[in-house]
């Protein structure tokens, strides 16, 4: 089926995953809350990245997604790791812990039962800011950790930033990733761009901020 992901869009992300060490750092600030032998869902895991990264940590993790280039990219790239096609808000009770990570918008419709359904202890949430850190308010963050409340979870939340640059070759590249990221998603392109040496002269300067949610299952009785 079609989704969010093509060739080209999936080969500028692993270029800056190449070119960054975001998803190491990701991973770190995740870890703390994740525990050995027991299950771990990635859902919405796109290119399998963050997947592969906490498997190699030594973690119980599968990945989900109902993307078919990303699925096939994931299992070309990481074949010892396991990815799954599925429609995630569909899911239930398939790992102690779900992981998702710019994935799921749980504050609309009924996001909240369905991904809290996913798991049986824990929901691991990162919510993007859509914004630099040198701009942003975190009123994103602030409006999920407002709307928890409403629904009484219990939860924990870091506000967070790290650097996800993308490198890029020329203005004709610049223009295709502006399109294909922020155009046709209706989202206006305000990063900083900038001239660095090397192969990929252009770098469009990404200092994503994002909150991190630790949202606890409520034991039934």
């Amino acid at each position: 089926m079609m989704g969010w992901w093509n060739e080209r869009k999936a080969g500028m992300y692993l270029r800056a995953v190449s070119m960054s060490n975001f998803h190491s750092s990701l991973a770190s600030l995740i870890q703390p809350y994740l525990e050995k032998g027991m299950s771990i869902a990635e859902l919405g895991c796109g290119l399998g990245t963050l997947t592969h990264e906490l498997s190699s940590r030594g973690f119980d993790i599968k990945g989900y997604d109902i993307d078919d280039t990303a699925l096939e990219t994931a299992a070309r790239l990481y074949p010892d790791d396991t990815f799954i096609k599925d429609d995630c808000y569909k899911l239930s009770g398939v790992a102690d812990t779900a992981l998702c990570v710019f994935f799921g918008r749980i504050s609309i419709e009924d996001n909240y039962e369905k991904l809290m359904n996913t798991c049986r202890k824990r929901l691991i949430y990162v919510s993007s800011e859509h914004a630099d850190y040198t701009e942003t308010t975190y009123r994103e963050t602030d409006g999920i950790a407002s709307y928890l409340d409403s629904r009484k979870a219990s939860f924990t939340v870091m506000k967070e930033h790290l650097h996800f640059d993308q490198y890029l070759k020329d203005e004709e590249e610049l223009q295709i990733f502006i399109e294909e990221n922020y155009t046709k998603r209706g989202r206006p392109f305000s990063r900083k761009v900038v001239t660095v040496p090397g192969v990929y002269p252009i770098k469009v300067v990404n200092d994503k901020a994002f909150g991190l949610f630790v949202i606890e299952k409520e034991e039934k009785t």
